[in-house]
């Protein structure tokens, strides 16, 4: 909602537009909630799977409204959204959702067991900053080998 803030006509269907946006976000809560809960999928895996086939369904029922994705928000940090050269901005809005589960996921582990510090919030946190990382240099080293094929062929 906060992101189509020039909408300031108090018009019926533009309301009624903001309404519709508005069911992405409690159908992506309510999938990732059952994900987790009643089909025990790790939430790490959960969330990042219910927001790209919200982004997916939000993007292509209707006509589409792909303004202001979470993908759009890396724009300035060109080296974390290479992947997308392979998996559009999709993997990216799931790569982004990977990371905040994983750090949400260990500062909920951190949060029940308030006497000490629970090494689980830290191993799920490296864990997916070294998950993204690695998918960052793949799509490196692929555009790499890529690019010296291209040269390879012209000589």
């Amino acid at each position: 909602m906060a992101s189509v803030w020039w909408v300031v006509s108090p018009h019926l269907l533009i309301i009624s537009g903001l309404l519709y946006l508005s069911i992405y976000w409690c159908l992506f809560f309510s999938a990732s909630r059952i994900a987790v809960h009643k089909f025990r999928v790790p939430i790490i895996f959960a969330v990042p799977v219910c927001w790209i086939g919200c982004d997916y369904f939000r993007n292509h029922i209707f006509g589409g409204f792909s303004f202001c994705s979470l993908e759009h928000a890396l724009y300035r940090q060109p080296l974390l959204i290479q992947i997308a050269d392979i998996g559009g901005g999709y993997l990216v809005g799931g790569m982004i959702m990977f990371v905040g589960a994983g750090v949400a996921s260990g500062l909920g582990s951190l949060r029940t067991h308030k006497k000490s510090i629970n090494r689980n919030c830290y191993v799920w946190y490296f864990f997916c900053r070294i998950c993204f990382c690695y998918n960052t240099w793949i799509w490196f080293f692929f555009k790499l080998l890529d690019s010296v094929s291209v040269n390879r062929n012209r000589i």
